[in-house]
């Protein structure tokens, strides 16, 4: 699709049991990467955002496990499962840019590098906010 091969966090679209957007959230992260919806606390949200190339729009929740989770991937859907510490974010040596071409227009686009990864688009834009939110937060 639009987006295959890019770093991204779980998710998808709603089906029709879902009862909410939490719930879509809840789902997908358990059918990609394998975490039990009940092993999940959700305890926010991130900012709305809207994906012009899929014309889609992305309702993000941040949630936690107690435990570092049994991770199970989806082979269909997910290639590999990153891992980082939160308090990665914090560190300006993560932050680069990235040339890319729009509308045949040569562009610069922020990333984050994490473990040699680089993270851009949507999925950059949900981890500078989510950066931004933990500023004031002692991350030990």
């Amino acid at each position: 699709g639009v987006h295959s091969g890019q770093v991204s966090f779980p998710g998808g679209k709603s089906e029709e049991l879902d009862t909410s957007r939490q719930h879509t959230a809840l789902r997908e992260t358990e059918e990609e990467i394998g975490v039990a919806q009940s092993e999940i606390t959700v305890f926010g949200k991130l900012s709305d955002i809207y994906i012009p190339p899929s014309n889609f729009f992305v309702f993000p929740y941040l949630g936690y496990a107690s435990s570092r989770p049994n991770f199970k991937l989806d082979p269909t859907e997910v290639e590999y499962l990153i891992e980082a510490p939160i308090k990665l974010l914090a560190d300006p040596k993560i932050k680069s840019t990235l040339k890319m071409q729009r509308g045949g227009e040569p562009i610069n686009v922020p990333c984050y590098l994490i473990n040699k990864h680089r993270v851009w688009g949507a999925t950059a834009i949900l981890l500078s906010e989510l950066e931004f939110l933990l500023r004031d937060i002692t991350l030990d």
